[in-house]
């Protein structure tokens, strides 16, 4: 084969393989949803992430061998080159869990006490009640872990969150596969998809569905409050505390302090973080931080005034009966069923996220 002919190819061995190593490595990154990079293939991406790194690596095989044979590139580009595409790889499949790392297995407990040393009173808390145990969670202090763990009378229960949406989710660790292990994966329309490394499934957070398999985790619900109002109510409770004991810790949450500006700013209505939602139901202000409950075949959603306004009132929906509890003395919410059990609700999240995801929701505000 001419020279000329092997520098063609070589040439556009190596075009391509900048396209697929750079495509599929931002396409499940957080650039790619800067870019509006489509659900559909943030999705495809992550069930063929296999197949992708196979293909990338075959290429940069045939590309070394086309070079040993027309002497193109020297050796230390090659080696450069080699380098990038396994930096790609490893993006595409470890970044998230290194730069955000799990505490699903390895969550610090601390007494009320130690944790007043730590928290304002005017810190966001999401508490977790199962029988006598009660877990507090501090909002900032799931920041940078997404995650955090532990057992009660040998039942694994899992926090999860997502700042991007300012959502906390609970759930039972073990949604039917046995053991699992969660670690941040990716976000698709301002909402976490988390990946359990040990039975390689996707869940995005918000649905709680799994993206390949039938399996869906149960909730448990958890109550916002401030942490005076946690601190007071329940003095014995254990408080997940995260030290932010990592120099990369700071420069992370210095990065994504922006985007958490314009989510929480409520001038800002025609702008997410991230360009992947619809911003057209203005039934309530785009940030505005509402209460959401998926009924399975409907959707209910309230704010905290209408909390206030409607607090003891009973409400049909969609054949079911709910209730909205309110504490006045502490100002907070939750959802109750006809029989006064407290129900999962998603608590404090943006209405731009959760009618993004559940446009037919039902309000009290038409």
């Amino acid at each position: 084969m001419k020279r000329t002919t092997l520098k063609a190819l070589f040439y556009s061995l190596a075009l391509l393989i900048v396209i697929v190593s750079v495509g599929s490595a931002v396409g499940v990154t957080e650039p790619g949803q800067k870019f509006g990079t489509d659900r559909t293939v943030v999705i495809w991406l992550l069930e063929h992430r296999v197949l992708v790194a196979v293909i990338n690596i075959l290429m940069m095989i045939s590309l070394v061998v086309l070079n040993r044979r027309a002497q193109i590139w020297p050796r230390s580009i090659m080696a450069v080159c080699s380098g990038l595409v396994a930096l790609g790889i490893w993006c595409s499949n470890y970044a998230t869990q290194t730069v955000f790392p799990s505490k699903q297995h390895n969550a610090e407990y601390y007494d009320v006490s130690y944790a007043d040393t730590v928290l304002p009173d005017d810190q966001v808390m999401y508490v977790v009640q199962v029988g006598d145990d009660v877990r507090m969670f501090p909002r900032e202090h799931l920041q940078i872990p997404h995650i955090a763990g532990w057992n009660v009378d040998g039942t694994d229960y899992t926090m999860t969150f997502c700042g991007l949406s300012n959502l906390p989710v609970v759930i039972e660790a073990d949604y039917g596969l046995g053991e699992s292990d969660l670690n941040v994966s990716i976000q698709t329309h301002n909402n976490l998809i988390f990946k359990d490394t040990k039975n390689d499934v996707f869940l995005q957070q918000i649905t709680m569905e799994s993206e390949f398999t039938d399996h869906k985790p149960k909730q448990v619900p958890n109550t916002l409050m401030s942490w005076a109002a946690a601190r007071e109510l329940y003095p014995n409770g254990q408080v997940f505390i995260y030290h932010y004991d990592r120099l990369l810790d700071k420069m992370i949450n210095t990065a994504f302090q922006d985007a958490l500006d314009v989510q929480f700013d409520k001038t800002r209505e025609d702008e997410a973080a991230f360009p992947t939602l619809h911003l057209d139901d203005k039934r309530y202000n785009q940030k505005e931080l509402i209460y959401g409950y998926d009924g399975g075949d409907f959707q209910f959603a309230f704010s905290i005034d209408d909390a206030r306004t409607f607090a003891g009132e009973t409400f049909e929906v969609n054949g079911q009966t709910l209730s909205i509890k309110y504490n006045s003395e502490h100002d907070f919410a939750y959802l109750v069923d006809g029989e006064g059990e407290q129900l999962p609700t998603h608590n404090g999240l943006f209405w731009m996220v959760w009618s993004h995801w559940f446009p037919d929701t039902v309000t009290l505000n038409g």
